[in-house]
């Protein structure tokens, strides 16, 4: 007869089959059948060892539970509620609770996940919702790491190193077709993790979904129709303009109907379109983004994306661009559209070469929009769920180019979605500021 210890990381066998430890990483499935635990690993190789009379069921239901991954969360406070039974359980195995907190996170429309060491020497989980970050709850040392390792298998990066920033990407768990971007920072009292999820429906939206209004949808699209030029998406970080520019070329290629070459240069790739050749830069490999741009105007495209416009090199690529017969859909960081035109001649574009290059300027921002008047669980009692767009669509016509003053697009965008109710005011004072 043989013996079963079971740690919080493993288990222990015991007797005249073997002394082995099996951490609970290393298991695929637990089973039993009448006095014998049967172990199947990873590996491929299968451990079975006879017990004493119903040990043997107790432990495939005890470490079962271990190895299954966790519901999906309907709701931030169910996700909260998992991890933190999670993190007291007695046994824990990285892999499921891994597979359970994306499934989850992305169910719930999750832009981003956080993994970062606090002052205990754990780790704090967070999650981005709509734009607003929710505590998870903590995770001690030696299963942080554990969580830290699972996510850098996933990536595809080097498991052993904590001292060199690394970014991998790997599928999200389901089937869903949806993606993470995984990028591991050294930091003081250990590594910081984020996860920015890539949801497979959000790169097949359409325009009309997006939320903006009529007079912004209507000239959008005229501007797609254009047969050449610059059109370029602004905002600053997680205001959707990624999500837009995507959008607005799937629109474009069905309106061409098969007659239009589209090919981009991202860093990285966030949507695989079919039918389009998507270029990335690797500058391990001496692939930098204004070489493949440069290699792009070689490659016959009628439609040429640029992920940003960041240096003075690529800006001036994408400007000719436009001047030789492609249409460029292009982002760039900016508050407004104003200070995208101010942006592009800080990186050396003259204003003349602007002015005929490029079509317009679309600038946006996400506000939440309003889910219920108290609160309920479906929104973490915040009272929002979901986010919808504002939108500043210019061209740019004589008295921008003259540096006359505008309007406040984008605060007179947000008057139309107060006024039907969508948001309310504190949540434009939020995004805008006063």
């Amino acid at each position: 007869m043989h013996r079963v210890d079971v740690t919080p990381e493993a288990l222990h066998l015991r007797g005249a089959l073997r002394r082995r430890t099996l951490y609970f990483e290393e298991l695929a499935a637990v089973s039993a059948e009448a006095d014998r635990l049967r172990l199947a690993l990873h590996d491929g190789e299968a451990v079975t060892i006879r017990l004493a009379d119903g040990e043997a069921g107790r432990l495939a239901a005890e470490v079962g539970a271990v190895l299954a991954p966790a519901d999906v969360a309907a709701d931030v406070p169910a996700l909260r509620a998992t991890v933190e039974a999670q993190a007291a359980r007695r046994g824990f195995a990285a892999a499921p609770f891994v597979e359970g907190l994306l499934r989850s996170a992305a169910a719930l429309g999750a832009s981003d996940l956080h993994a970062q060491p606090d002052l205990a020497g754990g780790h704090a989980l967070t999650l981005r919702v709509d734009g607003v970050v929710h505590a998870l709850g903590t995770l001690e040392r030696g299963r942080a790491l554990r969580v830290i390792g699972r996510l850098k298998i996933l990536a595809g990066v080097q498991v052993h190193r904590d001292d060199v920033p690394q970014e991998g990407r790997a599928p999200l768990p389901g089937g869903s077709g949806g993606f993470v971007r995984l990028g591991f920072a050294p930091g003081v009292g250990g590594e910081a993790v984020t996860i920015r999820l890539f949801d497979r429906l959000k790169g097949e939206a359409r325009l009309a979904d997006l939320g903006f209004s009529a007079a912004v949808q209507a000239g959008l699209d005229a501007l797609l129709g254009a047969p050449h030029g610059v059109l370029l998406f602004a905002g600053p970080s997680a205001s959707g303009k990624t999500t837009t520019l995507y959008t607005a070329l799937r629109a474009l290629l069905a309106r061409a109907e098969g007659t239009r070459r589209a090919l981009t240069v991202e860093d990285p790739v966030e949507y695989r379109l079919p039918g389009v050749v998507q270029l990335e830069p690797d500058p391990g490999r001496g692939l930098a983004g204004a070489d493949l741009l440069r290699a792009a105007l070689r490659q016959d495209a009628d439609v040429l994306v640029v992920g940003e416009a960041r240096d003075a090199e690529s800006v001036a690529l994408m400007l000719r661009a436009g001047l030789t017969g492609h249409l460029v859909l292009g982002t760039v960081h900016a508050g407004n559209a104003a200070e995208a035109w101010a942006r592009l001649q800080e990186l050396g574009a003259e204003p003349a070469v602007l002015g005929r290059a490029v079509r317009g300027i679309l600038a946006q921002r996400l506000v939440r929009r309003r889910c219920c008047p108290a609160g309920c669980p479906a929104c973490d009692h915040t009272g929002y769920r979901g986010r919808i767009a504002l939108g500043e669509l210019r061209t740019p016509d004589d008295a921008w180019l003259a540096g006359a003053p505008r309007d406040d697009a984008l605060r007179a965008d947000a008057a139309r979605l107060l006024a039907a109710g969508l948001t309310d005011a504190a949540e434009v004072e939020r995004v805008l500021g006063r």
